[in-house]
């Protein structure tokens, strides 16, 4: 019954949202159908979850409210000042890096994709000068998995991998802009496999699908609305390139996931779950991977855990580069888990804002979300510049991953986000 009301409140919140924003991919739709999707999973029990608490529906209807709160009141600020809030008609994009065939664009994604495909290739050198050769680094998949989680690999170059994420958001942009997928555009997309892969995370492959499909959906939005813009993507154009890329890393991670738990046994799960345990794709874990995220909200939340500095979790990026210099205390790399029945440790956003801001950050903070995501949304589309459009981006990402953590606690948000929208900036002001 949970379940069901869920699906029609995301399915009522989809529907109003296109009567808002024009187009049915915005953040309200993003958010609702995220959500949605991992209650009613969570709900279906084919692990033996306990009923959420009482508490934890309160954090998580009334974060939702105050996301909602945030987008009408800047749909409310615009009424006020007779601007209207349907999709807007755009003005013809200028941007430097469009001119010359986009010239300045590919230089610069091949510059990041050669990049952070060589700190890939470190990184693998690391591994084979560990463990020999590939067959012993695959069997010890679940070994090297977890001394990443306990801290960086020893040898592995840090930070310069991240360029990998910056290649992906442009690659996006890129393949909106050529209305297919190109060479180019996979080149930072295989650095990134052959960079997670070497980690044995999916975590990293699944924020990299997001980074690449949120760019390339707004962008799309731009370019096919510009009425006197001869690119205009074709809808069998797009369903390809989402599914050529999906693949790409859907078969990567089922291939991490595959290696590091050949046999997916699951604490507490049905029989029907459990005759996927053998599987590569249809795999228990991937039942736990969408559903388990709010049962350890529940746990956290029975724990009232704080963390030990303000924003600990949220900007741990920061506080990381500060222990460096013995500055503040280093933060640890992934939260406590919890065995519920399966043990698992990420919590969606709302377990980090409160761990770090307590009950008023978890209302604040999704409120603060819906209404800068807003307001850029109609930035991005009025103006047309890039650096609108790429804070509008980074905020899709915290929307996007909020079902399984804090999107600013990745290094690949919190450094990459300022120095991409520093660049962008600096190159429309001197054009």
């Amino acid at each position: 019954m949970t379940s069901l009301f869920v699906l029609i409140i995301g399915f009522c919140s989809i529907i109003l949202s296109k009567h808002y924003f024009g187009k049915w991919f915005n953040h309200i739709s993003l958010y609702s159908a995220i959500w949605s999707l991992m209650i009613f999973l969570f709900d279906l029990r084919l692990i033996s979850y306990l009923e959420l608490s009482d508490k934890t529906w309160f954090v998580i209807v009334g974060a939702y409210i105050a996301f909602i709160l945030g987008v009408l009141t800047i749909l409310s600020a615009r009424r006020v000042f007779n601007k209207t809030n349907s999709f807007p008609t755009v003005p013809d994009f200028t941007s430097v890096l469009f001119s010359n065939n986009a010239k300045k664009l590919k230089i610069i994604i091949l510059i990041l994709s050669i990049v952070g495909i060589l700190s890939a290739l470190q990184h693998w050198k690391v591994l084979f000068d560990e463990y020999g050769n590939l067959v012993n680094i695959m069997i010890e998949a679940f070994k090297i998995y977890r001394t990443r989680t306990e801290g960086d690999l020893e040898g592995v170059v840090p930070y310069i991998w991240l360029t990998i994420h910056a290649g992906v958001v442009l690659a996006g942009l890129y393949t909106a802009y050529k209305k297919r997928i190109t060479i180019l555009a996979l080149l930072p997309i295989l650095a990134l496999l052959l960079k997670e892969i070497a980690n044995f995370s999916r975590a990293g492959i699944l924020l990299g699908f997001v980074e690449y499909f949120v760019s390339f959906m707004l962008m799309r939005h731009y370019l096919s609305a510009q009425l006197r813009s001869t690119i205009k993507a074709k809808k069998l154009g797009i369903i390809f390139t989402i599914i050529v890329v999906f693949t790409l890393m859907a078969l990567s991670a089922s291939a991490i996931r595959y290696l590091r738990h050949p046999i997916d046994e699951m604490k507490g799960s049905t029989k029907e779950l459990s005759t996927f345990k053998g599987s590569f794709f249809l795999s228990p874990g991937i039942y736990l991977y969408a559903s388990s995220h709010v049962a350890v909200l529940d746990k956290h939340l029975q724990e009232e855990a704080q963390a030990k500095l303000v924003g600990n979790k949220t900007i741990s990026p920061i506080y990381r580069f500060l222990s460096g210099f013995d500055l503040v205390e280093k933060p640890e790399y992934h939260q406590k888990g919890y065995y519920i029945p399966q043990w698992t440790n990420t919590g969606t956003y709302l377990r980090d804002i409160h761990a770090d801001f307590s009950y008023w950050g978890v209302f604040l903070i999704p409120f603060i979300i819906g209404l800068v995501t807003t307001y850029y949304w109609f930035k991005f589309y009025e103006t047309g510049l890039l650096s609108n459009y790429i804070i509008l981006v980074y905020m899709y990402l915290i929307i996007c991953m909020s079902f399984l953590f804090m999107a600013t606690s990745h290094p690949a948000w919190m450094i990459i986000f300022p120095i991409v929208l520093i660049s962008v900036l600096f190159m429309e002001r001197s054009a």
